[in-house]
C-alpha cells in the first residue's frame, strides 16, 4: 500500500482507461462520476482492504460509464446502518437519471461499482 502526503493509505495505481469524447457539455455528470469513483476507491481502501483496483471510464451512446472494481474482501452480507458513502453514491446516480449497481466481484471476491448516466446535450 502507498501512503499519500497526508498520511492516508492509498491503493497503488494499477490501470486507468479513458475512451471517447463528449465531456464538454457534461461537466455536471462528470463531477458526480468523479465523486462516485472517489467514494468507491475510498471504500476499497478503508473497508475492503483491497490491494488493487481498476477504474474504467468511458463515453458511448450518449452515456457516461464508470466501473470501479477492487480485489478486497467484497460486500458484507448486511451493510451497516448509516453507510453514508453508499447512500451518497445512490443519490448522485438517481439525481442524474442514471443507474448504480454495487455487486460482489467474480467468485465473491472484491466489489464492483458500476455507474451509468446520460450525458445530456453537449455544448
Amino acid at each position: 500500500m502507498a501512503v499519500s502526503p497526508s498520511g492516508a493509505t492509498a491503493l497503488p495505481p494499477r490501470r486507468a482507461l479513458v475512451f471517447g469524447t463528449g465531456f464538454v457539455g457534461a461537466y455536471f455528470v462528470a463531477a458526480h462520476a468523479y465523486r462516485i469513483g472517489r467514494e468507491a476507491l475510498t471504500n476499497a481502501v478503508r473497508h475492503a482492504e483491497a490491494h488493487h483496483a481498476e477504474v474504467v471510464l468511458s463515453v458511448g451512446d450518449g452515456r457516461l460509464h464508470l466501473v470501479v472494481a477492487d480485489d478486497g474482501r467484497g460486500l458484507p452480507d448486511r451493510v451497516r446502518p448509516g453507510a453514508n458513502g453508499l447512500r451518497s453514491m445512490r443519490n448522485r446516480a438517481q439525481a442524474l437519471g442514471g443507474e448504480l449497481r454495487i455487486t460482489r466481484g467474480e467468485g465473491g471476491r472484491g466489489t464492483v461499482v458500476a455507474f451509468h448516466a446520460p450525458l445530456g446535450e453537449a455544448s
